[in-house]
């Protein structure tokens, strides 16, 4: 029976805070649904409720098969005998480890609630002053009219605001719970790097070319080491990563040897 621990799916931490907005879509949902089956309201305010239900869980659902893929393909890799330097952090460096990234993942829980409030709350403004100022126009502007408008608008900004703070607490809390997962983790994280694949605590990327091409290698000085890895990536949303792989003393000479390596013939920049 195989007993060694599988790699995670590397988009847990997106999958956690949407799930959250799916449940968020779904109670959405549930409220359009009311007024339609008892209150005689058009059958397409179904659909439009429904849309971004089915959007967000076809997105889980692609993260989740991709996510499985590339856990699969790294898995592979461990097993394969190709990495050319390939390492298990000991207790102390995977203790520290675990405690830098929680530290700098604190900000990721904070940031979401004020955007999403802020920006909401504007859209609502807008809509609300608008929708009030088509019912409230009938022919000469006056003070009644503009009451009318800066009311609706105060409370579209009211409802925006408050549909804010409820979605970006929910991201917020799911960006908490992936966190406090990977803080939690008590098997230490593996790395394992050749010039064409890298595996790096779950996560696993091929160098041929077609999925990325290495773009530049540097060094970050501290205890312990960072090798920064700037990948030029196919992917429709973004165009570059950056991985960042902190190296314990006792693998130092070996890595440099093998940046040195990619650096002279970066695989996939001919390809």
């Amino acid at each position: 029976m195989d007993t060694k621990p599988k790699p995670p799916n590397p988009y847990l931490a997106a999958l956690l805070p949407l799930l959250g907005v799916i449940g968020l879509a779904l109670v959405g949902l549930l409220i359009v649904a009311g007024p339609v089956i008892f209150g005689g309201a058009p059958a397409g305010m179904l659909l439009l409720g429904g849309l971004p239900l089915a959007v967000f869980v076809l997105v889980a659902v692609i993260l989740v098969w991709v996510g499985r893929r590339r856990a699969q393909a790294g898995q592979e890799y461990l097993d394969s005998g190709r990495a050319r330097v390939q390492w298990t952090y000991d207790a102390l460096e995977w203790a520290a480890l675990r405690e830098a990234a929680w530290e700098e993942a604190k900000g990721s829980w904070k940031l979401p609630t004020g955007c999403m409030a802020i920006l909401l709350g504007l859209a609502g403004l807008l809509a609300g002053g608008m929708v009030a100022a088509d019912d409230a126009f009938v022919g000469a502007v006056d003070a009644e009219m503009l009451l009318a408008v800066a009311g609706g608008a105060l409370l579209g900004a009211l409802v925006g605001a408050v549909a804010g703070l409820l979605i970006g607490a929910v991201v917020a809390l799911g960006n908490w719970l992936a966190a406090r997962h990977n803080y939690r983790q008590a098997v230490p994280g593996q790395v394992a790097l050749s010039a064409q694949e890298l595996f790096v605590l779950g996560d696993y990327i091929k160098l041929d070319g077609k999925a990325a091409r290495l773009a530049q290698v540097e060094w970050e000085r501290g205890r312990p080491m960072k090798l920064l890895l700037t990948l030029n990536v196919n992917n429709p949303r973004i165009s570059e990563q950056v991985w960042t792989i902190d190296v314990p003393e006792r693998m130092l000479e070996a890595v440099e040897e093998l940046a040195r390596e990619m650096v002279a013939d970066p695989v996939g920049v001919n390809s």
